[in-house]
């Protein structure tokens, strides 16, 4: 779960984060002090289907917020750039 993108769960975003994440997987992120560059990757439906629940687990204020927009939420999943070319951690 550590891979999972936690400020979609945490904070309402614009929709044009996901259009973003997707046409430049490449970010860089803030977690407590530490800044770290990472790629994204978008997860599709079966992985969202299966993961879903152990975010709201995580986070489950999000849930009324998940029921009120008007669109899915599709989680995303940051891997360190580093461990691009790793099979550690991987998504699932």
């Amino acid at each position: 779960m550590a891979g999972l993108w936690r400020a979609a769960i945490e904070i309402p975003i614009p929709n044009s984060y996901l259009h973003d994440l997707q046409n430049h997987p490449r970010a860089n992120i803030l977690v407590g002090d530490r800044q770290m560059a990472v790629r994204s990757e978008v997860l599709g439906l079966v992985e969202r289907a299966v993961l879903w629940p152990q975010l709201i687990a995580i986070a489950p204020t999000h849930e009324p917020y998940a029921q009120r927009a008007e669109r899915e939420i599709p989680p995303v999943w940051l891997r360190p750039e580093s461990a691009a070319h790793d099979s550690q951690p991987k998504r699932p």
